[in-house]
């Protein structure tokens, strides 16, 4: 590496002008690892160096989580199955890898007509595994949300039905009176 480089690189580093990295270089005798020392002795090396350090360590924490998270997901899906019920009844079970597949090849259909046949009573669970109640408590909040919402826009509906049944009745009463 020519004296030029290196100046450059211990300028970038300690943020110093040329001269002072040129001084640095010649006291060392041309050795920028000893040159980066005495700058770290005197505490000009840019704290830049360590935030790129922090940032390094902090992904590489980052990646074993993800890791550890996809690892647990794929160990699920692995020792679990998926179930289809109506009324109590199994419709159908498929492995959660079979499901997980078609899910991720096919959810832009799969996706609505789950969500459509919780509106039908369809309910979803996994079995299986020792790590299902997590899941099958938010597929049942999903059932259940789905039931409370049909429930909520069936009742006007039921009452705006009843409604002209009793008029009807009523004006019935009244022609039978009338003759």
């Amino acid at each position: 590496m020519e004296l030029f480089e290196k100046v450059q690189v211990l300028k970038k580093k300690a943020d110093i002008s040329y001269e002072e990295a040129r001084d640095l270089l010649e006291a060392a005798n041309g050795d920028l690892v000893e040159a980066m020392v005495q700058l770290e002795r005197r505490g000009r090396v840019n704290s830049h160096d360590k935030a790129e350090e922090s940032d390094t360590r902090e992904a590489k924490s980052f990646g074993r989580s993800l890791g550890r998270m996809i690892s647990a997901l794929l160990r699920f899906i692995r020792r679990t199955s998926f179930n289809v019920t109506r009324r109590e009844k199994v419709i159908f079970t498929m492995p959660s890898f079979v499901f997980a597949l078609l899910l991720f090849f096919l959810w832009e259909p799969i996706a609505p007509i789950m969500l459509i046949a919780l509106f039908f009573g369809v309910r979803y669970s996994f079995s299986g595994g020792e790590d299902t109640e997590k899941a099958n408590r938010v597929l049942n909040r999903a059932g259940d949300f789905a039931d409370d919402l049909k429930s909520e826009f069936a009742a006007p509906a039921e009452a705006a039905a009843e409604k002209p049944a009793e008029q009807s009745a009523e004006s019935a009463g009244d022609v039978q009176l009338q003759f």
